[in-house]
């Protein structure tokens, strides 16, 4: 017998043992059941057996029904795509999968992926892999494929660089300095581009030493020729940290730091909101200007518009990740330090944008002025809006939880407790309580199956100790069987209707958290780092802008194509 959560009581396991109609049945409360039959189908389905040459690479999608990739990528036809960089949650799930199960065979194919990306797609110089925003590689023929040049661009990916320590340590090690020597432009400042050449890198052993002096230099309110977006610049300082702790090297966390801390010297001296996403660099304080006239604050002003994700989403869990693996690595001050500017950031930005009785986000510019309404003069494409687009709210949808859960675990901040208790209740997940100890009364018939949630629960429940959000995550992730999952295939997607399973998904690993949080298992698997392609894609669907990026980006109509209207 289990109990399992709702009004109903207890039930047996019998009677919610059948939950589609078919052949093919799961026990509800099997999600480990679930989260081996993802990675059975992904390894078994989801492999580069095409072309003359089969590799152990992983492909990108998967559709649902016939378990083949879909046969056009990045505006190609005929192409079948494989980016690793939107696929570090899956190696993080195969890894953490054979931790929490003793199976090594999860754990032998991830390696298998890794070990060929070093040994087939990264550059021999800079050790960079071909991967990201402007590569991937088209398994059908083993090619490169570069739209838009090749260049060097992940934002927000967050790699799994443990395993690939564990596979190459030396090839690791001088990725992550490629990384650093390639993106960024002027040391004395660490000013960088999100754009990075794959080019021979002279003295790359001894990059941290190119700079003899730090001077705290100002933020780049007057900088020149790059790009240095906190959403690629996040995964600048994430590597960095990583290797500090790995290697025991301060001067790779001393680098990641003096990078976050020049993105803290661009708050706005009065609001303390931070720089964020795609506005996070000099040309933009000039475009803010002259777009927006109302605006308060003649230096210094970001637009904080259509994409708060970047604002308090992932951006800021991968650097309060990163603040976190510096506290593991003993610096305790340094990740203090980092943790109490993101979480400044954060209530400043609640405080400015964020509205409790209607669970929305105000378009808002750095220095508070409310943009709602505004109608766009230029063509600024999705990071600032479409020409003669109308500034309005967004929705605060459980995809901002998870930041704001971590934040407060990691701070104790309750000023982010509030935020996180108004999103929860806007959400329809019910009330965690005024402040921390409060017994939560969560909302059991809530149908919400987003991982997000799971992950957001999770983070509370290693805050309070309190089970409650444990059995709340565990609810949730019962709402994503039904909601989600395919049986037959093991593949999870946005809903039923949906036809392409990206492998990076998430929600294998929120089962995956669930049960290992259930047997206090949780520093066996790996962290979730909110990194990854299935993220932002989502994000743009539910910005509204799906039906512009579907002709812009391929993969995005891969991603939402439904059984609808699979002729579109």
């Amino acid at each position: 017998m289990m109990q399992t959560i709702g009004s109903k009581g207890v039930v047996t396991t019998i009677a919610l043992l059948f939950l589609f109609i078919g052949n093919v049945s799961l026990a509800e409360d099997s999600l480990l059941a679930a989260v081996e039959k993802f990675a059975e189908t992904a390894m078994k389905h989801g492999r580069d057996t095409h072309g003359k040459d089969h590799t152990p690479v992983f492909v990108d999608l998967l559709n649902v029904d016939t378990l083949k990739p879909p046969n056009h990528s990045n505006g190609q036809e005929g192409t079948v795509s494989s980016n690793f960089a939107y696929q570090q949650n899956l190696m993080r799930l195969l890894v953490g999968l054979s931790k929490f199960t003793g199976d090594a065979k999860y754990r032998d194919e991830a390696k298998k992926a890794v070990r060929h990306m070093f040994d087939h797609y990264s550059h021999k110089e800079s050790g960079l892999f071909y991967w990201g925003v402007h590569c991937s590689i088209d398994v059908n023929g083993g090619t490169v494929k570069n739209p838009g040049g090749p260049v060097h661009e992940i934002k927000g990916v967050y790699p799994y660089y443990d395993l690939m320590y564990e596979v190459d340590p030396e090839r690791t090690e001088r990725f992550v300095k490629g990384f650093w020597a390639a993106h960024i432009k002027n040391w004395s400042d660490v000013f960088n581009d999100r754009h990075g050449v794959y080019r021979a890198i002279k003295d790359l052993d001894n990059v941290w030493d190119w700079q003899k002096e730090w001077n705290d230099p100002p933020y780049w309110y007057n900088g020149k020729g790059g790009a240095p977006l906190l959403n690629a610049s996040s995964d600048l300082i994430y590597a960095a940290i990583f290797l500090g702790g790995k290697k025991q090297d301060e001067k790779a966390s001393l680098w990641g730091q003096r990078l976050f801390g020049q993105y803290a010297k661009g708050r706005n001296k009065v609001t303390r909101i931070m720089p964020s996403g795609g506005f996070a660099y000099p040309r933009h304080t000039a475009l803010a200007k002259r777009w927006f006239p109302a605006a308060k604050d003649p230096q210094g002003n970001f637009y904080m518009g259509q994409w708060p994700y970047s604002c308090i989403g992932r951006d800021n869990f991968g650097l309060l990740r990163a603040a976190e693996h510096l506290a593991k690595a003993g610096d305790h001050e340094g990740s203090k330090e980092m943790v109490n500017k993101l979480s400044e950031h954060l209530v400043a930005y609640a405080k400015y944008a964020y509205v409790p009785e209607k669970n929305e986000l105000t378009p808002i510019l750095a220095d508070g002025t409310d943009l709602s309404g505004y109608k766009m003069r230029h063509d600024g494409g999705p990071m600032t809006g479409y020409k003669n687009t109308i500034l309005t709210p967004n929705p605060a949808t459980p995809m901002f939880l998870p930041t704001y859960a971590l934040a407060y675990r990691l701070s104790r901040n309750q000023a982010l407790w509030k935020t996180l208790r108004d999103m929860c209740r806007g959400n329809g997940l019910g009330d965690i309580g005024v402040k921390t100890g409060a017994k939560p009364q969560l909302d059991t018939s809530c149908k919400s199956s987003e991982p997000y949630v799971v992950f957001a629960l999770i983070e509370l429940y290693k805050a309070t100790g309190e089970n409650e959000y444990l059995k709340f995550a565990e609810h949730i992730c019962r709402n994503i069987i039904r909601q989600r999952y395919h049986p037959k295939s093991g593949l999870f997607t946005l809903d039923k209707d949906h036809l392409a399973c990206h492998l990076d998904c998430y929600e294998p690993m929120a089962f995956l958290t669930v049960a290992a949080a259930k047997e206090n298992k949780l520093d066996l698997i790996p962290l979730w780092e909110h990194g990854g392609v299935y993220e932002w894609q989502e994000n743009r669907i539910i910005s509204g802008y799906a039906k512009r990026w579907i002709k812009e980006c391929p993969q995005l109509a891969d991603r939402v194509l439904r059984r609808s209207h699979k002729q579109e």
